[in-house]
Order: structure tokens, then sequence, then C-alpha cells
């Protein structure tokens, strides 16, 4: 087994009020509650929930203390490369959320995330430990190596286009400043550049204004480079097949029971669930697969588009490179991260053995 030192790094939630305090520095706490009532949110509650959580939170670092472990606690503006080096382990607390925004600063396969649920009342996501685990004999299992490892697949993305020094970052929950130059801009040469962050859940590419169409060229294997439009593209790993992916692809219902209608089959209401149930339990694929799971979503079907026809309008794929020719779109990787991809631009997503997410299973929880 895998030599695991006694320090970790607990990374905490990025709560509302958290992310107004660095978006708004200069306004103060009465103004701020009056910002977040003005938002539409519920003061009460969130005071509420983040007591929860610091309470949840405090009751964490206490029981990796006392397993012995060196604890640094850093919240998610100071969760950088500097402090995940530090660590021999990355513990995060809040939800899934969370827990991508952990795994999207590990670029080492052999540094392990491990997460622990402290938001029960929203969050009953598939990548944390449950609140009803018992924080002091998790920490202790940890301690004495008593767990198995478990490597989640994630998506590497290439961008080939034009950048002045590197593919522009959009940020989505702590903005930053755009610096690439426009495609019009003939003076910058085509480069190719990995982006930092990689994959646990899925890759969205899309327009930024959602009534604007999305027009890409798909190239996967075995099937010829398509030109489509649709509102956008979700490539998803096993790990991410129970989040978006499994929203996009589900059926209802309703449509089983039309479909039924249409075939005119005999069928009972337990049929329509049984069915179902069946078909979207059948979308989650494993953590470790190392296929990726492509949807094209809201694909139009018009006498001109796909072209060529054929393409599945959502499928598995070892590999699938994707052709820009949006105005003004971005790819999306887990939600909390962007990167401009207009007109021109290539994105190849691949999966790797080697930058697989390294996290633990503890079977006896």
């Amino acid at each position: 087994m895998r030599k695991l030192d006694l320090s970790c790094m607990a990374a905490g939630r990025l709560s509302l009020d958290t992310y107004n305090c660095v978006m708004f520095p200069k306004l103060s706490y009465k103004n701020k509650e009056e910002s977040l009532d003005l938002q539409g949110s519920n003061v009460d509650a969130l005071v509420h929930t983040y007591k929860l959580h610091e309470k949840l939170f405090l009751e964490l670092k206490s029981a990796f203390d006392n397993a012995g472990f060196q604890v640094s606690v850093v919240d998610r503006t100071q969760y950088n490369s500097e402090a995940i080096d530090w660590a021999d382990m990355v513990v995060t607390a809040g939800g899934d959320g969370t827990f991508l925004m952990g795994a999207s600063e590990i670029k080492s396969r052999d540094k392990p995330l491990v997460g622990f649920n402290t938001n029960p009342h929203k969050s009953s996501g598939y990548l944390c430990l449950p609140c009803s685990v018992n924080y002091g004999a998790a920490a202790n299992l940890i301690r004495k190596k008593k767990f198995q490892w478990k490597f989640r697949t994630r998506i590497e993305v290439k961008l080939t286009g034009q950048f002045s020094k590197e593919p522009e970052l959009i940020g989505i929950h702590l903005p930053k400043k755009e610096q690439s130059p426009s495609p019009s801009d003939q003076s910058v040469p085509i480069t190719s550049q990995i982006l930092p962050s990689r994959a646990l859940n899925e890759i969205f590419l899309a327009e930024r204004r959602p009534s604007q169409v999305t027009n890409v060229i798909i190239d996967v294997p075995g099937v010829p480079k398509t030109h489509v439009k649709c509102s956008g593209v979700c490539v998803s790993t096993g790990t991410g097949s129970t989040s978006w992916h499994m929203s996009m692809n589900r059926i209802s219902l309703s449509k089983v029971h039309r479909l039924f209608k249409l075939a005119k089959v005999d069928f009972t209401p337990e049929d329509l669930v049984d069915i179902t149930s069946e078909f979207n339990d059948s979308l989650q694929f494993p953590f470790d697969d190392s296929r990726m799971f492509y949807t094209l979503r809201d694909l139009i079907y018009s006498p001109i588009t796909p072209d060529p026809s054929g393409l599945p309008a959502e499928a598995f794929t070892p590999s699938i490179t994707i052709v820009s020719k949006c105005i003004a779109a971005t790819i999306v990787i887990d939600g909390t991260r962007a990167w401009s991809f207009n007109d021109g631009t290539i994105a190849e997503l691949v999966t790797k053995p080697e930058i697989a997410l390294r996290t633990i299973h503890l079977p006896n929880i």
C-alpha cells in the first residue's frame, strides 16, 4: 500500500456570504445582509446552514487531530497548489461541489482526496462520505491504512487556437479578468495547450447565451466528422454519470407511456415504473470506466444538419474532438471553471490512467 503520512489539508465549502465578501469587500455586514435579502436569499436559513456546516467541520477537524494528523485548514480562496503540495492528503468538507473544487486543483495521481458531507439538508451526492459517518472512526481507519484506493477517471482537454499567453480562464465562482485576443487578431499564432484542470464529472461546451444555437463539428472514432447544431455538448465520465449526464438523458414516465401507446403494447402502471427506472438506472456507468459518454443536448434535426447524418446524439466514445463554429462560447469543466471556445478553437478530449483521481473507499463504514 502506498505510504500515507500524517498531514492533511481540510478545504471548506464556499458560502454565498463568503462569495459576497470576496466580490464586495467594502460592504458592511448590514449591507451584505440587505444584499442577500435582495437576491432572494433566506438569510436565517443561510445562517442556520452555515452554523451546521461549521459545527460538523470542527468535529471533522478534531477527529483528524485526535487521530494524529497534522491538519491545515484553508477555504476556497486559499486553496492552491502550494497548499496541496504541503499535504499528504486533501480532505474536503461540504458537498459534491466542494469535492469537485478540491479535485480541480489536484494534478497528480498520487495525491489522495477524500470528501465528507457537512451539508446534509442540501447535498445528497455521490462523492462524499455521508454525515452519518463517525468522523473519529473514519479518521482512525485512514490513519491505520484500513481502506482501499479508488481511481476515478478524469478528462484532459487540449485546446488549439489563438492565445496571447494561455487559454482564457473565465471565473464562474470567483471571476478573473479576461485576457485572450479576439478571434480576428491574425498577429497571434495558433498554438496548442493542455488546460490545467481535469474534469472529474463532465465537460460542457456551449454558447454563453442560452438562446444561442451552438455550432460545432464533432469528430469521434468510427464516424465521419459531423457538423451539428444543438444547445450544448456534454462529455461525461463515469463519476459524472449520476450528475448532469443523468439529468440530460433520463426519460420520464409520460414519455414511456406515450411510446407504449404508439406501439400499441399492453402495459400496467407497474410496467411503466419498472421500465422507466431500468432505463434511467442504465445511464450510470463505473467511475473507473476509461470511456466517455457524449450528449448533444437538444440536437437540431433539419434537412441540412447533422451533416452528414448518422452521428448518434449520445454515445460512448474513447475520445472526442470538437471544433467550435461558435460566436461567444465557453468550455466548462465540472461547472467551476470555463475557458473561451470561440470560432476555430479545437478541443481534444481524452482520458488517461496517469491523470485519474486517487480517492479512498472505507469498506467498514
